[in-house]
């Protein structure tokens, strides 16, 4: 994710991380319209989760954001891949997640978008297949990325970014994730209790009680480490925000896959109105306003604006966001 608010919504994102699929049997199958399953397929690099509509004409891909997983978006995919009448396909990205000891593919663009694309291909995904790519946050980077190298994978036909904020990591993540790494060094030979953990969080490091209780919900006391790989985490950011990107500005390259990206039919951009870190950026959102209006950008590009959300737009404000989309 580009950008993180602590708080509620921070950690609402997030919560569900952990957890076990339940296997679903096939009367159960039958009789569900909608119906999640885990898939960790030998040939897949990461593992994804399955949402299925019966008679889906289309496949929708998710990226989740950083330090989540794929459960965080399953909300929003289910009730969009039911107005779409759409497959959908929940990945768990390199480091985060089942996938959180895929580190090889968290060091670089290359390693991630070809370990995507291997998982895409086992999830039945290829130049056949009418596809969109919805990415949040860093997830949304990502996808760009993937659009961006169209010699070189199956592309989609659209492909949307949720709250995907230009420029440097929120310092807000940052702080969280160095707290992470030093409470992990801390109590790497003590036993420590979530309830003990939100407190040091809270006390010690002045992280808000709703973050603090997210970090609770994602750490295993067992193994006592974190339901995300900070090493895996740390490389993802090193390679794909503002400072490290080989492809240009967050324009740049918009407005790069617009012109040389055959397969793209439209791109959409939704804002979270009450982000704060898009107020950092105003000169990029004028320059994608702009480009909204030139040809051929006029039928391919679409910049929304939900005012009642903030950075967890698939969260705060569900019904515009699926009013955007299917406009």
């Amino acid at each position: 994710m580009s950008t993180l608010l602590l708080g509620s919504d921070f950690a609402r994102s997030l919560l569900g991380c952990t957890g076990v699929a339940v296997k679903i049997s096939c009367r159960q199958e039958r009789r569900s319209f909608l119906r999640a399953s885990r898939r960790s397929l030998s040939s897949s690099p990461f593992h994804f989760s399955v949402v299925e509509t019966p008679h889906y004409s289309s496949t929708i891909v998710f990226l989740h954001g950083l330090l989540g997983n794929g459960k965080n978006l399953r909300t929003f995919a289910r009730e969009y891949c039911r107005q779409q009448q759409a497959r959908g396909i929940l990945v768990d990205l390199p480091g985060h997640g089942s996938s959180k000891h895929c580190l090889a593919a968290t060091t670089s663009i290359p390693n991630c978008l070809s370990g995507l694309h291997r998982t895409l291909q086992a999830a039945g995904i290829d130049d056949d297949v009418s596809w969109s790519l919805v990415g949040h946050s860093m997830g949304g980077r990502i996808a760009l990325q993937y659009a961006y190298h169209a010699g070189s994978f199956p592309q989609p036909q659209r492909l949307v970014l949720l709250d995907t904020v230009p420029g440097g990591l929120n310092a807000s993540v940052m702080h969280v994730m160095a707290v992470a790494e030093q409470f992990l060094s801390a109590v790497s030979q003590t036993s420590t209790t979530r309830k003990e953990l939100v407190h040091q969080l809270t006390q010690e490091h002045g992280i808000d009680l709703a973050t603090a209780q997210w970090l609770g919900g994602s750490y295993d006391t067992q193994t006592r480490e974190f339901s995300f790989s900070l090493k895996g985490a740390k490389n993802l950011v090193q390679c794909f925000f503002e400072r490290n990107n080989p492809t240009g500005s967050f324009v740049e390259t918009i407005e790069n896959v617009l012109r040389h990206n055959a397969k793209i039919e439209r791109i959409d951009i939704v804002r979270g109105g009450k982000n704060p870190s898009w107020n950092s950026v105003q000169d990029q959102v004028l320059q994608l306003e702009a480009l909204e209006r030139v040809p051929p950008s006029q039928s391919q590009l679409r910049v929304h604006l939900l005012p009642k959300a903030g950075h967890w737009v698939h969260m705060d404000d569900l019904p515009g966001l699926i009013q955007a989309l299917c406009s």
